[in-house]
């Protein structure tokens, strides 16, 4: 566990990319369903704002910034006390994983796929927003690994 919460960049072994996007299933699904039933207008507040950021960002390692800030304000729009620390235990993460993302996707398609799930979440829409996460989790897993075999639960 250490191993994945105290790295800070380098190259992940494809077994820990899979570990990784499981757990960051499994806590963002939560994170989404409780933020989409609560309506927490700051915390939404903050994650339209990380993604206007983003989209005006000018690096990759500014726009993976945003993404966890973004992240994080889903977080904290859940309005569990946890979660925002769990999410930021896992920062380093984010912010290779998303500087890894904005260099090998467009940054405008990155942006549009969090303006959507926000969207989602907004409208209260739980489900959707989970299974729109599940993909967004699916699809960067394999732009990250070349592969298609990540089974999440």
């Amino acid at each position: 566990m250490n191993e994945i919460i105290n790295f800070h960049g380098g190259h992940y072994r494809i077994s820990l990319l899979k570990s990784i996007y499981r757990v960051r299933n499994q806590i963002e699904a939560d994170i989404i369903r409780l933020a989409a039933g609560r309506h927490d207008e700051e915390g939404l507040r903050q994650a339209k704002y990380a993604l206007a950021r983003m989209a005006n960002a000018e690096t990759e390692k500014d726009r993976s910034a945003e993404y966890f800030n973004f992240i994080h304000a889903l977080a904290m729009a859940s309005e569990n006390d946890v979660y925002p620390l769990l999410v930021n235990n896992f920062k380093p993460i984010y912010l290779t994983l998303g500087r890894w993302t904005c260099e090998n996707m467009r940054s405008a398609d990155f942006q549009r796929e969090g303006q959507h799930l926000l969207d989602l979440v907004s409208a209260g829409q739980a489900e959707a927003a989970v299974q729109d996460n599940v993909n967004l989790i699916r699809k960067n897993y394999q732009l990250l690994s070349g592969q298609d075999d990540l089974e999440l639960g």
